[in-house]
């Protein structure tokens, strides 16, 4: 890829959403409360961060970088609840990333309707960097390092060296975007993940859970957000 596409946005009274994959980023009512329930409380983030072990990092990765509001929901719990001297190391991948001047105005609309994320938020518009295609990694705070994969996804697992300790499994719907669901992109992830790792998403796709199987992980289904009965 020698170029990034960038994304066809638009914003409704609800929602930020993605034209070109028919999905929206987030729900403007509830998408923190949903974030947490669904990759924090799903991957067991509390009780793990507050075990952290210096010097070793928690490491957690994502599809689908976004808004950034998985990233600043987990930055925020890191730093409230984690021991001194522990680090967070977050990797996530995104073709269709938002310069800094958007995901800036974005990031405001944020805090706006939760203010708790206004310091990791002013935090991350500081350090994001311009997207180009390639690993940008930066550190938003003395303990927080955030590597953005920009670039198709098969593409940048392939290039990638790390293994996560949590997976935050948050590409558009699956019918929507299928190719980030890919039985072999579900195999990177598995690749990619320390023994014992975990992971969470929002779909309970019969694709994604026998592709996740394969992978090695056991899948177990939970009470989904709001209106979604499972993931």
């Amino acid at each position: 890829m020698t170029r990034l596409p960038p994304p066809d946005v638009s914003r409704t009274d609800e929602a930020l959403r993605s034209n070109a994959f028919g999905d929206i980023y987030y729900q403007e009512a509830d998408g923190l409360a949903e974030t947490r329930h669904v990759f924090l409380d799903g991957n067991d983030l509390s009780a793990r961060f507050a075990a952290v072990t210096p010097p070793r990092p928690f490491v957690i990765g994502e599809l689908g970088f976004g808004t950034g509001l998985n990233f600043l929901a987990a930055m925020e719990l890191f730093e409230r609840i984690a021991p001194p001297g522990a680090r967070l190391d977050y990797w996530s991948v995104e073709g269709f990333p938002f310069p800094p001047c958007q995901l800036t105005d974005i990031l405001t609309a944020i805090t706006r309707r939760w203010p708790e994320l206004e310091s990791v938020a002013a935090a991350l518009s500081a350090a994001y960097p311009w997207p180009r295609p390639g690993f940008a990694r930066v550190h938003v705070t003395d303990r927080v390092s955030l590597t953005l994969a920009f670039g198709e996804v098969e593409d940048m697992f392939a290039r990638a060296d790390f293994k996560a300790d949590a997976w935050f499994l948050d590409g558009f719907s699956p019918a929507q975007n299928p190719a980030m669901w890919a039985p072999e992109i579900m195999a990177a992830v598995g690749k990619h993940t320390k023994a014992g790792g975990t992971f969470a998403t929002f779909t309970v796709a019969g694709d994604v859970r026998r592709g996740l199987a394969a992978a090695g992980f056991e899948i177990a289904k939970q009470q989904g957000f709001g209106r979604k009965r499972e993931m």
